[in-house]
């Protein structure tokens, strides 16, 4: 019998942002509304099952009526073997990702200089997620 297989692309019309930063993540989303003028609000973990393992991401969001921003902690702890497990394997020195959907044709380009004026943010950057194995990852 002959196997046919599903491909289905997905449209990624929303910008990723990379944060390294020492600061937990109430920290970083309290000091994100202060200096983005944002009221991000803590939700319920994210819960992204794979085959081998579970994933439980902390995340926090801000939306209006044309704008979503989301804050998204990189690292799961694997309450199995108590190592690290990644949203995005293959950028696991990034702490943080803040995803943002402005449901507009500009993209927030002031929000990359913003982050890297905010101390305690060591590094930011804009994450081309076209190039990410695991962009389905951002799909929830």
């Amino acid at each position: 019998m002959k196997r046919q297989r599903l491909l289905v692309e997905y449209e990624f019309d929303f910008d990723v942002f990379g944060i390294v930063s020492a600061f937990k993540d109430y920290k970083l989303a309290w000091n994100l509304n202060k200096f983005l003028d944002i009221d991000l609000v803590r939700q319920k973990d994210l819960c992204l099952k794979f085959i081998n393992y579970e994933l439980a991401i902390a995340n926090y969001k801000f939306k209006t009526e044309n704008y979503l921003l989301m804050l998204l902690k990189n690292r799961s702890p694997d309450s199995y073997s108590g190592d690290s497990l990644y949203l995005v394997p293959e950028m696991v020195e990034i702490d943080y990702f803040i995803t943002v959907d402005t449901g507009l044709s500009e993209r927030p380009i002031q929000l990359l200089k913003t982050l890297r004026d905010i101390r305690g943010i060591d590094f930011a950057l804009k994450v081309d997620i076209e190039n990410l194995k695991s962009k389905e990852n951002f799909l929830f």
